[in-house]
């Protein structure tokens, strides 16, 4: 018998937000994205971008007013069409960075929660 679904640790929240995609260091981006999911444990973006699995990315993400430094490690790698997404991992967020991080993200899913229940 085959187990049942795997549970995930974090809400995954469907979202759009552009980014441009960065190799920590540069300031030339790799290339352009859209952020299709955010967690408090990483992300998935979508982009025409070919990204090494492994590979070390950096964002600049917006969640209402406050943007946020955000560095990754590229763990998943699907092709869909002409797009690749990706799984991203948090890498480096600093402690006070992280804190401020996931309160904001928590409040951002309870409020995404409340509403996709009233939609229902």
């Amino acid at each position: 018998m085959s187990p049942g679904p795997k549970k995930r640790k974090y809400v995954r929240i469907p979202v759009v937000i552009l980014v441009d995609i960065y190799s920590p260091g540069s300031l030339i981006p790799k290339g352009r994205g859209c952020v299709i999911n955010l967690s408090l444990g990483g992300i998935a973006i979508e982009t025409e971008t070919d990204i090494d699995v492994g590979s070390e990315i950096y964002l600049k993400l917006k969640l209402g007013e406050e943007t946020y430094d955000i560095f990754g490690k590229i763990l998943r790698k699907q092709l869909s069409g002409n797009l690749f997404q990706y799984g991203v991992i948090y890498t480096k967020l600093n402690i006070f960075e992280k804190f401020k991080f996931k309160k904001r993200l928590k409040l951002w899913i309870e409020k995404h929660k409340t509403e996709s229940t009233k939609s229902n």
